[in-house]
């Protein structure tokens, strides 16, 4: 069978230890597993880059933007950005909204 080249998306066992961004060259039935499971990517070649300008401009390479840099430059969704990192930052919210919840009933009950 041809064997074809498979970057590591995470750390496993194989025939010995490959880890994250690895590249290992296996026949495919005996890594369809894990390529399903996300384990590995398999290595795809290339695209030919194209080049831009016209007869009387010199040709430049106009490279594609990378997926990942793309991704990471997506912006953050509100939703994200106000979820607590920890449960800590969760208690310290609930226990200060509780004391302003008693306050606020003790001054509407002074107010009377």
């Amino acid at each position: 069978m041809v064997k074809r080249d498979y970057t590591v998306l995470r750390p496993h066992l194989g025939d010995k230890m490959y880890e994250k961004g690895d590249t290992r060259t296996a026949e495919e039935a005996s890594v369809g597993h894990l390529v399903k499971a996300g384990v590995l990517a398999e290595v795809k070649e290339e695209p030919p880059v194209e080049l831009s300008g016209g007869d009387d401009e010199p040709a430049q390479a106009v490279a594609e933007p990378d997926k990942a840099e793309t991704a990471s430059a997506a912006p953050e969704t509100k939703a994200a950005a106000s979820v607590p990192e920890t449960k800590a930052s969760l208690f310290s919210e609930a226990e200060t909204a509780a004391k302003n919840a008693k306050s606020a009933k003790a001054e509407s009950g002074a107010a009377k």
